[in-house]
């Protein structure tokens, strides 16, 4: 059961994280690299997540590869437990099957917003179909919302 405070960060990351708090690892594929320019530099954000996410590098993840408006939301959503957004992630791995992400599409929105469509494989085999959002920050492209 995941606990309701956790739940803006949980669902999110058991709905598209790639790994698990226990070893678990993606295919190792880049599907970035079928991508060119601004959609591969997208493409390669959602990688960088699911990397981060591979080894447990929560601080990686809420310092440099989510915007500083998820950053809080997740904060906001834990206060109750004074857990700061590494510590959060971190609960929210912990609560993830093993999953595969692959790239699928991507959708730029202006100069500073994206979407990528990303095709989820899950420890039981199953795919299913998410859309991640995305917005250029500081010259880097951050994850704004998860499984929208």
């Amino acid at each position: 059961m995941i606990h309701p405070a956790l739940a803006v960060i949980v669902v999110p990351v058991s709905l598209v994280l790639a790994a698990g708090g226990c070893g678990a690892s993606s295919s190792g594929s880049n599907s970035a690299s079928k991508f060119h320019g601004v959609e591969k530099a997208v493409a390669t954000a959602v990688e960088d997540f699911q990397k981060a996410a591979e080894k447990s590098d929560e601080g990686k993840i809420c310092r440099d590869l989510i915007t500083v408006q998820l950053r809080d939301q997740i904060a906001k959503a834990n206060a109750a437990t004074a857990k700061d957004c590494p510590q959060a992630v971190s609960d929210g791995l912990k609560e993830t099957d093993s999953s595969d992400l692959t790239v699928t599409a991507v959708t730029l929105s202006g100069a500073t917003n994206a979407t990528a469509t990303v095709k989820q494989k899950t420890a039981d085999k199953k795919s299913k179909l998410t859309t991640i959002s995305l917005v250029k920050s500081n010259n880097r492209w951050r994850i704004s919302k998860l499984g929208a």
